[in-house]
């Protein structure tokens, strides 16, 4: 994403070079400046915790607001909101869920409107089934995690596909994995409530 330094006017590439080459000065990020490319990372599923925590520390040592503390009020400015972006950034990457929810928005993709109603039939015949033993309980989460986590091999396979053939916002394409994205939530939901806690997954936001 190429644009100009506003102070000295030369091409410049913000969201890969924060600081301008010419001038020194800590440059803006663009407002359409994806959260893939706030932490300098490619755009895809198969990114890993390792990766996303090294991307944000590393761009952190580039934008952190304690390196502008002596420097002019526009670019402390910037580099609090670029710390702030980097942030949501990396909370909304480094879970799948909402990495692939964001995925699916930038190719104009949602979620279905409505679930499957087979799929909320069965997942209310699994709590039923839950609720009547410890033994039925531990059954009913053992094979909800099984089934998460082969959706999430589906979801990552299906990723990858689209990733070789760039087509990451072909939303044709896309929406099918929406489907998986919906049922897999649906997953973590059973699984979260049959095991008494609650992960706030972040929300996929710009």
């Amino acid at each position: 994403m190429v644009t100009r330094c506003s102070d000295c006017g030369v091409e410049a590439s913000p969201t890969k070079t924060p600081r301008c080459l010419q001038c020194k000065t800590l440059m803006s990020l663009p407002p359409d400046a994806s959260h893939f490319e706030v932490l300098g990372v490619p755009q895809g599923f198969s990114l890993t915790p390792a990766d996303l925590d090294a991307a944000f520390r590393q761009r952190s040592l580039q934008v952190h607001p304690d390196r502008f503390a002596g420097a002019s009020d526009k670019e402390r400015r910037t580099a609090v909101e670029r710390s702030a972006a980097l942030t949501t950034a990396h909370r909304v990457l480094k879970h799948p869920e909402s990495r692939a929810l964001y995925l699916l928005k930038l190719a104009n993709v949602g979620l279905p409107q409505t679930a499957d109603p087979e799929l909320l039939t069965e997942l209310m015949e699994a709590r039923e089934t839950a609720e009547s033993s410890p033994e039925a309980k531990a059954a009913v989460l053992d094979r909800a995690t099984t089934e998460r986590g082969a959706l999430y091999a589906r979801l990552a396979d299906g990723f990858a596909l689209l990733e070789q053939d760039g087509a990451l916002l072909d939303a044709a394409r896309m929406t099918p994995l929406a489907d998986l994205v919906m049922r897999i939530r649906y997953l973590t939901r059973l699984c979260e409530d049959l095991q008494g806690v609650r992960d706030e997954t972040p929300v996929a936001t710009h």
